[in-house]
């Protein structure tokens, strides 16, 4: 899990509740895209992290709330979107009093579009 400067109650929150998160601790942007180098799949919010991702050529699964996905989403043949088609999103506000876009996720919408990607791309690892 990378995080920014700011983050780091939330990574503690995350990786209390699930016994498989690892955080990658505090890294620098040289560093961050090291550790994204080594993955194999994405799963984040419209960020620089995603496009990094995104630019190293990882299929991405991107959490979109307040963001338009027409402007912002990777469009790599590997990538998704994750989204509530809601009548006040896209607002492009960073800051919203409710947030519905993004609540109205569940985890199993993002697992789903990450088990995927992953299915789509194991037909390819195959024939290597």
């Amino acid at each position: 899990m990378v995080a920014g400067p700011y983050e780091q109650d939330l990574v503690d929150l995350i990786c209390a509740a699930t016994q498989d998160a690892l955080s990658a601790g505090p890294l620098s942007v040289r560093e961050m895209m090291a550790v994204i180098s080594a993955c194999d799949l994405f799963v984040g919010n419209n960020s620089g992290p995603l496009h990094i991702a995104s630019a190293l050529g990882l299929p991405t699964v991107s959490v979109m709330g307040p963001t338009d996905p027409m402007r912002f989403a990777p469009r790599g043949p590997a990538d998704r979107v994750v989204r509530r088609d809601l009548p006040c999103s896209p607002c492009h506000r960073g800051r919203c009093w409710h947030h519905t876009c993004l609540r109205s996720i569940e985890p199993a919408d993002v697992l789903a579009q990450a088990e995927a990607v992953v299915a789509a791309l194991l037909p390819q690892q195959e024939a290597r």
